[in-house]
């Protein structure tokens, strides 16, 4: 069996890997051409000009291969960004220092680094150019001849077109991913991670907007419901955590499920305007969980909840959802806006104590709070 590497870094950094093996197998095969120009016109050997073509077009898929069988694949394609830049300042003497294609070898891979490592990748990678093109130096002689011959110019418009297009393309995708990345990011900060409705946090917020809503006008009605599981804690210590986190996930998908009648797309995080109707679904406690009902007077929040009950006292046959909560109920209560409650907090508290009364009455109860 084969060790696992105790490097916490190992395997790191395939997706910046592949990622650099085409934009280098792009940006090298289209630079060959400007460099095997201006050599040619240089009177550059014809050794010279094969070590080139190895580098435009079989050194992009060694170098992709050796990142890939490398402990680190990342650290191991800069390492490979080096040798890039090291050969580049190479054939820039080897060009004899042939202004345009020199500019556009030292630009792509000066981005190439910028890209993958920031301004100090970029410097460090002009320091084995520098390197490159004093050992070229010494191998070729110190010879300069800056001016490019219309066929030099015209062998380096592939790359001064085509890589800069590859580079926007592939800027554009990680900037795409990084923006999905993002929205789910947000999207999971709002939940709750076992459950799947909103997290306390959320849905409370969305209260209190829907608090000032109400207060100001925008929306003329909304009701509150709080509801917990009954005995909860009884079922954890005769069935074990994962079955109440199962009856836990059970009773949200069935209070979401339920909450749904007020508004047909109710969905976690989902809000409407003015007097669109909406269900917020968030939990509140361990077992406890609110339902924000916009645009609902008090009878039709009661009715949800009295469905609700009906069905948690189903046979378990009924659905997975009334089998994972193994009998248990659920103590409601509700509380409809009013106009004279100071904040949100009284419309939580006055909600809590009608939960409160359910639970005191024998629980398995729907109150209403007294206002």
């Amino acid at each position: 069996m084969a060790q696992r590497s105790s490097n916490p870094l190992a395997g790191k950094g395939m997706r910046f890997v592949r990622r650099v093996h085409a934009m280098r197998s792009i940006g090298l095969a289209v630079g060959f051409f400007a460099v095997a120009a201006a050599m040619l016109e240089g009177g550059a050997p014809r050794w010279l000009l094969a070590l080139v073509f190895v580098h435009g077009f079989a050194w992009p898929h060694l170098a992709a291969w050796w990142a890939s069988r490398s402990e680190v694949p990342y650290l191991a394609e800069i390492r490979n960004m080096m040798i890039d830049a090291l050969l580049g300042g190479l054939w820039v003497a080897g060009m004899k220092f042939n202004l345009l294609p020199s500019v556009l070898i030292l630009s792509m891979m000066s981005m190439n680094n910028v890209a993958a490592g920031g301004t100090r990748l970029m410097l460090r990678g002009l320091g084995w150019h520098l390197a490159g093109a004093l050992a070229g130096m010494l191998v070729f002689g110190a010879a300069w001849h800056p001016q490019a011959s219309l066929a030099t110019i015209a062998a380096s418009m592939p790359m001064l077109v085509l890589y800069p297009l590859a580079l926007g393309r592939t800027t554009y995708s990680i900037s795409q991913r990084l923006a999905a990345h993002g929205k789910e990011m947000e999207a999971n900060s709002r939940l709750d991670g076992l459950t799947g409705v909103l997290n306390r946090g959320y849905w409370e917020a969305m209260l209190a907007a829907e608090f000032q809503a109400c207060k100001s006008g925008r929306r003329s009605t909304a009701s509150l419901v709080l509801l917990d599981i009954d005995h909860f804690k009884q079922l954890n210590d005769v069935h074990g955590h994962l079955a109440g986190d199962e009856a836990l996930k059970a009773f949200a998908a069935l209070v979401m499920r339920h909450a749904a009648h007020h508004n047909a797309s109710c969905q976690p995080g989902r809000q409407g305007r003015g007097e669109t109707r909406q269900c917020l679904v968030g939990r509140y406690g361990g077992e406890e969980f609110g339902v924000l009902l916009g645009g609902a007077s008090l009878t039709q929040a009661v009715e949800m909840a009295e469905r609700l009950s009906r069905a948690l006292q189903q046979d378990a046959s009924a659905g997975a959802e009334i089998a994972a909560l193994r009998g248990h109920t659920a103590s409601v209560g509700v509380a409809a806006f009013d106009p004279g409650m100071e904040g949100h907090h009284d419309w939580l508290a006055q909600t809590d104590r009608a939960l409160y009364e359910a639970k005191r009455a024998g629980r398995n109860r729907i109150r209403i709070a007294a206002g």
